[in-house]
């Protein structure tokens, strides 16, 4: 059972205890109903295929763990660079193997730690090397645990294999198919795909996990399937895709064909706009929106 299927029957503990809000405003330019329910929280709050609840706090270079009531279990992490530390944390998937990826951005590594916090080794170097690692991004997991490091100023994806060795990578600087402008988020569909969000050049890049090129979605602009400024996808076991646009304030939802189905500017619980910053799933395979408070011109005109 893959973390998307484990979701869906699992967690609904953690809701009553009050840790994931609900509640998300729609302004679908097409009238269709979103494939997965959403909720929209200002904590970037992460599962693992055991159910656990963590957060990532960034500011704070830290992971928390939380108890099924709420409470704190452990936390893991301090500014550093030192195995068991980070520096501006972005992102933390948990693999098969029982271990947790966190996309160190500051420190351009991926720091790995066990399931109760313990720092076990780092993976990647700072650096423009064949290997190395240049303020990171996003990771994604595959089934048999290799990592998929979206190198955000290497342009390019870092494949690596369970223990952290080197295993391959593809793209590089450019605007034709296959080449990549800052990669800010990867994720991995149930036909094995390798989805990339290609931020500088507004679009959504597929590859094999070999790394050769299938093809695109989305483009520049305004419209329907269009972005401005992609900044994270996830994929559920349909294969649909939530893509997140922190500047014109959409997510975006393509079908199993890459054709878009849907947009709509998610507002947090108390009503307030939100900034999509990023998308992940929730128990019940619910779309989590991580979103901070966005401008409201109407409260200034007023």
């Amino acid at each position: 059972m893959n973390r998307r299927d484990f979701l869906k029957y699992t967690g609904q503990a953690v809701i009553a205890a009050g840790l994931l809000p609900y509640g998300c405003g729609s302004d679908s330019s097409s009238g269709v109903q979103s494939p997965r329910p959403s909720t929209v929280g200002e904590r970037r709050l992460i599962y693992d295929y055991n159910n656990n609840l963590y957060e990532l706090i960034s500011l704070e270079h830290k992971l928390v763990r939380y108890n099924i009531d709420g409470s704190i279990l452990w936390e893991s992490g301090g500014l550093g660079d030192e195995p068991g530390q980070t520096n501006y944390p972005m992102e933390m998937r948990p693999g098969p193997n029982g271990l947790l990826y966190i996309v160190d951005h500051g420190s351009s590594q991926i720091e790995v730690v066990d399931e109760n916090g313990n720092a076990q080794f780092q993976i990647g170097d700072p650096g423009s090397g064949d290997d190395d690692l240049n303020y990171p991004n996003d990771i994604a997991v595959d089934v048999d645990g290799f990592l998929y490091v979206s190198d955000a100023h290497n342009h390019r994806i870092q494949v690596f294999d369970p223990e952290g060795n080197p295993a391959r990578r593809f793209g590089e600087l450019g605007t034709e198919g296959g080449a990549l402008n800052h990669p800010e988020s990867v994720d991995i569909s149930p036909n094995g795909e390798v989805h990339v969000v290609d931020a500088g050049n507004a679009r959504v890049q597929m590859y094999t996990k070999e790394g050769a090129y299938l093809g695109s979605y989305g483009s520049h602009g305004h419209d329907d399937g269009q972005f401005l400024d992609p900044s994270a996808i996830i994929i559920d076991s349909n294969g649909f895709s939530y893509v997140s646009d922190a500047v014109s304030g959409y997510v975006q939802v393509f079908d199993g064909s890459h054709q878009p189905v849907e947009r709509y500017k998610p507002t947090l619980d108390d009503g307030r706009i939100a900034i999509p910053l990023c998308v992940d799933w929730a128990p019940g395979e619910t779309l989590y929106i991580y979103a901070q408070p966005g401008f409201d011109p109407a409260a200034v005109q007023a």
